[in-house]
C-alpha cells in the first residue's frame, strides 16, 4: 500500500461552520509526504468545487495535533498507542470537502456534479502526488 485516503464530510454543532479541510498526522516518519498529500488534495478539492460552481470556504490542510493537542492524532493517522495496535505506515490524510451540518455546504452535496468535483478532486491529488512521488 502506498497511501491512506479517508474520506469523511464534516460535521459539528455550530451550523454556521462550512468549508474544506484536509488533515493529516505530524510527527510521524513520513509527515512530510502526507503534509504533501494534505496539500494536494486541499487545493485540488477547492479547484474542483470551484470548477463545479461552488465557492467552499479554505479551512486548509491541517495538522490532526493543532486540533487535538500536541502529540495527539485522529485514529486513522497516529501512531501506535494504547488504543491502536496496528497504525498506519503509510502517508496519509482525512479528507472533509464540507460540513453536512451547513445548509449550504449540505445542498451543494445534494448536487450531482459538485459530488463528481469532490471525487475528481481527489483523484487529481492522487495522481499529482504519485507524479511527485512515484510508487517504488
Amino acid at each position: 500500500m502506498d497511501l491512506l485516503v479517508s474520506v469523511h464530510f464534516n460535521g459539528i454543532g455550530d451550523p454556521t461552520k462550512r468549508g474544506t479541510q484536509v488533515f493529516y498526522a505530524d510527527g510521524r516518519p513520513f509527515s512530510d509526504r502526507s503534509r504533501a498529500l494534505a496539500e494536494l488534495t486541499q487545493a485540488s478539492l477547492l479547484k474542483n468545487l470551484k470548477d463545479a460552481g461552488y465557492e467552499s470556504a479554505d479551512r486548509g490542510a491541517t495538522p490532526d495535533s493543532r486540533v487535538l493537542g500536541p502529540n495527539s492524532h485522529y485514529y486513522l493517522l497516529g501512531p501506535a498507542s494504547e488504543y491502536l495496535k496496528r497504525p498506519s505506515e503509510m502517508p496519509g490524510i482525512i479528507g472533509e470537502p464540507l460540513f453536512i451540518t451547513n445548509e449550504d455546504d449540505a445542498n451543494a452535496l445534494r448536487q450531482d456534479r459538485l459530488l463528481t468535483a469532490v471525487a475528481r478532486g481527489y483523484a487529481d491529488a492522487v495522481k499529482a502526488y504519485f507524479q511527485r512521488y512515484p510508487s517504488s
